[in-house]
């Protein structure tokens, strides 16, 4: 046993030591945060904004138009007051 009682052939104890000395480990709320250099947040901030433009909105625009497709060949119906709008700004 190590000095906190835990054996050494604990897996859990074992996966955790694992997790954090793996290079991807994030630490929990109750460690000590590391700050990004702003060189790394230039960085996330233009992945956020490509995978928005490259896989978001054109999943959004495509969705759109099958909800239109779908109204027009009587598959969905659109509410009486509202018409088609709801369903397509909710991809329903």
């Amino acid at each position: 046993m190590d000095n906190r009682g835990i054996p050494p052939d604990d897996p859990y104890h074992r996966q955790q030591q694992q997790q954090q000395q793996h290079p991807d480990f994030l630490p929990s709320s109750n460690q000590q945060q590391q700050q990004l250099s702003p060189e790394e947040q230039r960085v996330l901030r233009e992945c956020s904004r490509e995978s928005f433009y490259r896989r978001s909105l054109p999943l959004s625009m495509l969705g759109a138009a099958a909800v239109v497709a779908a109204a027009r060949r009587g598959v969905v119906t659109p509410h009486p007051n509202y018409g088609i709008a709801p369903k397509v700004m909710t991809d329903e």
